[in-house]
């Protein structure tokens, strides 16, 4: 163990054949690690403090895994608030880890991040064009229920000025046709006053 501890980095040989459960928390854009290596289970990158770079995974929630079932166990462990992760150093691993690790591959864990968001984008996207209809079919009613509003008053003032205007047609022939008895009343005063006018004379001449 000593001649392996010596040819390890320190974080490596803090677990150097023994295992250490780490928790970590889920629900991440972003995966918390990363592995890949030789055999699919060496960390390759590490953006939590308590995992480190060359540690290999043996278990996910206490369950052992072969190497090639590390990958796709991260990736369902991580989309849970909480999980633990089981790393393990020791001959095996100190074998196993590439000098320099090739660039990673994205992790199951990223694609199903990354389809997440999208599917949150597209209902958010679903959610606004429903606002967006409902907003739009409110304006429609008001602006309906205004026309509505404005014919009817229209049609009210239509009613009121006919009104006024026949009151007013009624008004003018009353007082045309009290006009023509007034003046039909005046000639029969004036032909009346001049009969009397001629008998008058006639008396007068027959005296």
């Amino acid at each position: 163990k000593s001649a392996i501890s010596s040819t390890l980095t320190p974080s490596m040989a803090r677990i150097a054949d023994r295992d250490r459960v780490v928790e970590l928390r889920g629900l991440s854009t972003q995966a918390a690690f990363e592995v890949g290596g030789r055999y699919g289970n060496i960390v390759t990158s590490s953006r939590a403090a308590t995992v480190h770079k060359g540690w290999r995974a043996v278990a996910v929630d206490g369950r052992a895994l072969q190497p090639s079932e590390v990958p796709a166990a991260l990736a369902a462990a991580q989309q849970r608030s909480k999980y633990t992760v089981t790393f393990r150093m020791g001959e095996q691993a100190a074998q196993d880890e590439d000098p320099v690790p090739p660039p990673p591959s994205p992790p199951a864990s990223a694609a199903v991040a990354e389809a997440e968001l999208l599917r949150r984008r597209e209902a958010e996207e679903a959610e606004e064009e429903d606002r967006r209809r409902k907003q739009q079919r409110e304006a429609e009613a008001a602006a309906a229920a205004a026309s509505a509003a404005a014919a009817s008053t229209a049609a009210a003032a239509a009613a009121a000025a006919a009104a006024a205007e026949e009151e007013e047609a009624r008004r003018r022939k009353r007082e045309a046709e009290e006009a023509e008895r007034a003046k039909l009343a005046a000639q029969r005063a004036s032909a009346k006053a001049a009969e009397e006018e001629r008998k008058r004379r006639q008396r007068e001449e027959d005296e």
